[in-house]
């Protein structure tokens, strides 16, 4: 049988038939099709299917197709950090408000959510500012990872500053803070050096963007972090608990589901970029 992608862009673009719906809309992974469905479910006045453009060399590789005008389904991704070191721009592209999926779905109502079902705590005796105490103190700690970062993307040295995993920079095994001291060894191990100027050069330009540092840490290190958070504070309250990653994310999709709003400071992005695409399709 053969793999979708080996179709003819003909092919691709008249599949939406098959599927009865008006746009067939291509993500990297299936994690993304649950974020995605949500967003188009919100926002869109035309049917979709989300589908799962299996692994990210695939998805670039429609988005390329998409961009040559060869196509005419739309492709959503992740931004990365394209939005402040490219101007890829096209409306049948959509990206994230932030770098990934991840720094949407993980903000202070979510996490509020999940503490609360994990916990079986009331309001009163568990507060919002918990969790929105907690990102702000990670926001803090990880901002100087994040313009290192940013400078070997934008320089292409080919060099990932921020890991995957927070855990060998928190300040204890059983702590869901990162150490300064910590941060400050592990970028020194790195051998990077970053001049005044390029560093004071990036923050103004994240700053320009009027983004916050937290939405555009990476994906992975952003989501292991609130899971260390997560366990951290349930135990704390309760007793251990045990969450895998995937449960985690099942849980994070499910509560920015319910608590995905006007007053999300990411839904009037997605709001206007969906719009932008209703008007396309309605002209």
């Amino acid at each position: 049988m053969r793999e979708r992608f080996e179709y003819s862009i003909e092919a691709l673009n008249v599949i939406n038939r098959f599927h009865k719906v008006e746009k067939i809309v291509y993500v990297e992974g299936e994690d993304d099709v649950l974020f995605w469905e949500i967003i188009f479910e919100k926002f869109a006045t035309f049917s979709t299917k989300i589908e799962d453009a299996r692994g990210k060399e695939e998805l670039k590789k429609l988005s390329e197709k998409v961009i040559s005008g060869e196509a005419n389904f739309l492709v959503a991704m992740d931004s990365d950090y394209d939005k402040i070191t490219d101007n890829t721009n096209h409306k049948n592209l959509i990206f994230t408000f932030g770098y990934s999926i991840e720094n949407t779905i993980i903000n202070s109502a979510s996490l509020h959510k999940i503490l609360r079902n994990l916990s079986k705590l009331p309001k009163r005796e568990l507060p919002t500012s918990v969790c929105e105490e907690w990102l702000n103190s990670l926001e803090s700690s990880v901002k100087k990872m994040i313009v290192f970062d940013l400078l070997n993307h934008k320089n292409k040295h080919g060099i990932k500053v921020i890991p995957d995993n927070c855990d060998r920079l928190m300040t204890s095994k059983s702590s869901c803070y990162l150490c300064n001291n910590k941060i400050e060894d592990y970028l020194e191990k790195t051998g990077i050096l970053v001049e005044d100027e390029s560093y004071n050069l990036i923050e103004s330009d994240i700053s320009s963007l009027k983004i916050r540092y937290i939405d555009i840490i990476r994906g992975h290190f952003l989501f292991s972090s609130a899971l260390r958070f997560v366990k951290v504070k349930v135990a704390n309250f309760k007793s251990n608990v045990s969450i895998s990653r995937e449960m985690f994310f099942g849980a994070l999709v499910s509560a920015f589901e319910t608590v995905f709003d006007p007053t999300h400071p990411h839904f009037s992005y997605y709001r206007e970029v969906i719009s932008l695409t209703n008007q396309d399709l309605t002209s």
